[in-house]
């Protein structure tokens, strides 16, 4: 059986996509980052 994974749309204050991430690099980077208090949005919106 192989990996699934979501993708995970990044959407700004007026609900306009800014972003498509898959589930499992969102992870990945959440869990090795060392500012976990800072809102997921800005990890993948440049």
């Amino acid at each position: 059986m192989r990996d699934r994974y979501h993708l995970v749309y990044v959407l700004d204050e007026r609900g306009i996509i800014r972003s498509v991430v898959p589930e499992k690099a969102m992870l990945e980077l959440y869990f090795n980052e060392s500012k976990r208090e800072r809102p997921l949005s800005e990890l993948f919106v440049s």
